[in-house]
């Protein structure tokens, strides 16, 4: 009987952590607007009060930045540990300030001015029972001394039940028993914190969209929603998802590969020492404005510099899309775009790169001469006006396009007429595979006048031929007409041409001449149409 009570203990306890797994999301999900009118998350229960050490880590982004105004983050109560904002009131301007309470109940600050801005921010506190620290976007601001902390109540605060109430959008706020690492802030703050980790003790991801509460993925702190109903709720849109992190100390030049996350650097020039965090996020950024033909957005990536050194460096990027070989062949359809730091405005997207290579087996594109990190990085395909876009495939029995008869089309002088072709099949008769055409046979009165030829054509058939005819309408039909050999192949894309400059008439395939007669007729316009794929 025994045995089969730690059986079931045990099996309960793995369904328990299993449903407890399930409730973590690896996107960013939604986020909660603070309007700074007394609109707060509260709860009473779920903080260890036996903590000793603490990290607190969340995302905000301020709407304003009221010069007098203080606006809190996460308060672990009874104000045990404090993130928020100070402004002038308070001794700074835009100033990010991190307090603890020591075990003899005074206050220990960490205070920094003009660092915040209205976008998305990581914030994050530590204390490790000697020292604090104080973390911007995983850049240490601030270090100092202390020494205890005062013993939690287990109740904790979101933005404030006072004029300190917050004005902003925050999401993924979590607390660790210990102080986290700048390694730990710098790799993690893009992706969801690891459930797994026993020091995590409280994780808010915020994505109850609609709901009055707010879940702790990871412990038992569940808040309650104040003043607020789903009118603050919104997607969000911070550069954060499941994916793969890595960091690479560079201080020379040469090659250095992110390992997992599809980036590989090679450094050109390299001077004084950078930390590089590269992140790859598995999502897609908000980039509906970006004027682009494909944006390979089934991933992006953050790249951090962190350091005071200056570099070029050769970018290489793998993408989970196919490339084709028309980018292989033409590398420029390739281009990188980016956006400073953190910021999720569709706007703020500028292209910085065009590919000077694309490999389209292992779907890499490589962007010389970046000289800077510090931001968000999406692969792009852009098809100018002056580059391969896209093709109509003809039926060969009765499809054709009509171009109409501008009167640039009734050209009677010297001609050049050019094409791309890729034929699946040949006509018996040259004369029956047309091109393009704006020839027209007009038949004679029976012993009056003979037929007449107006206009220009360029053909294909009879095993790979290629035609160039005009008509003057001038005396014995005025037909005039060049003829290649069979050259041309099927199934193949072929550039085709013909000319005439006024005294000869030359043919071309693949810029080769195949053909030429001299002739000194104008050609005769004529009111029909242009086609393309058929004769009028």
């Amino acid at each position: 009987m025994k045995t089969n009570l730690v059986k079931n203990f045990v099996i309960l306890l793995v369904l328990a952590i299993s449903i407890q797994l399930q409730a973590q999301t690896q996107s960013a999900g939604t986020f909660l607007l603070f309007r700074g009118t007394n609109q707060y998350v509260s709860g009473t229960t779920g903080i260890s009060t036996s903590l000793t050490a603490i990290t607190i880590e969340a995302w905000v982004n301020h709407n304003t930045l009221p010069a007098g105004a203080i606006q809190r983050y996460v308060t672990i109560q009874p104000e045990v540990a404090v993130l928020r904002y100070d402004g002038s009131g308070s001794g700074g301007t835009n100033q990010l300030h991190f307090y603890i309470k020591n075990a003899s109940g005074a206050i220990v600050s960490l205070r920094v001015n003009n660092v915040l801005s209205t976008t998305w921010m990581h914030v994050a506190g530590t204390y490790d029972g000697t020292t604090m620290k104080l973390y911007l976007n995983g850049r240490l601001l601030k270090s100092g001394a202390a020494s205890g902390l005062t013993a939690p109540s287990g109740s904790f605060l979101f933005s404030a039940n006072s004029s300190e109430a917050f004005d902003g959008a925050m999401d993924e706020v979590s607390v660790w028993n210990y102080a986290r690492t700048m390694a730990d802030i710098r790799e993690d703050m893009y992706r969801a914190a690891p459930i797994a980790n026993a020091n995590l003790i409280n994780y808010w991801q915020f994505n109850n969209g609609g709901s009055n509460t707010l879940t702790d993925s990871k412990g038992t702190a569940t808040g309650t929603l104040y003043n607020m109903d789903n009118g603050n709720w919104y997607n969000s849109h911070i550069p954060f998802a499941a994916g793969a992190v890595n960091t690479q100390r560079v201080t020379a030049t040469g090659t250095k590969t992110f390992t997992g996350t599809g980036l590989v650097t090679n450094f050109t020039a390299k001077s004084g020492t950078d930390t590089i965090v590269a992140s790859r996020i598995d999502n897609s950024p908000n980039t509906y404005k970006l004027a682009v033909t494909k944006e390979y957005n089934s991933q992006y990536w953050v790249i951090n510099r962190f350091g005071t050194g200056s570099f070029t460096a050769n970018l290489t990027f793998t993408v989970s899309e196919d490339l084709t070989s028309a980018q292989q062949a033409h590398p420029s359809l390739i281009k990188l775009y980016k956006r400073n730091g953190n910021n999720d405005d569709d706007g703020s997207w500028s292209q910085i790169a065009t590919a000077t290579s694309v490999n389209a087996v292992n779907n890499t594109a490589t962007f010389n001469g970046i000289t800077s990190f510090d931001g968000q990085y999406l692969v792009c395909e852009i098809t100018p006006a002056n580059t391969p876009g896209t093709a109509i495939n003809f039926n060969g029995t009765d499809a054709y396009v009509n171009c109409g008869n501008a009167t640039g089309l009734n050209i009677t002088g010297s001609i050049t007429v050019e094409a791309w072709i890729k034929a699946t099949s040949w006509k018996t008769n040259v004369s029956d595979g047309t091109i393009l055409s704006k020839l027209i046979n007009l038949p004679g009165e029976l012993y009056y006048t003979p037929p007449s030829n107006y206009g220009y054509a360029l053909r294909c058939g009879n095993n790979g031929r290629l035609s160039f005819v005009f008509g003057s309408g001038i005396g014995d039909e005025g037909w005039y007409e060049v003829i290649s050999n069979p050259v041309m192949s099927l199934n193949q894309w072929t550039h085709v041409a013909g000319v005439y400059n006024g005294s000869t008439m030359s043919i071309y395939i693949n810029g080769t001449l195949c053909g030429q007669s001299s002739v000194s007729k104008p050609i005769g316009a004529y009111s029909q149409p242009l086609y393309i794929g058929s004769d009028p």
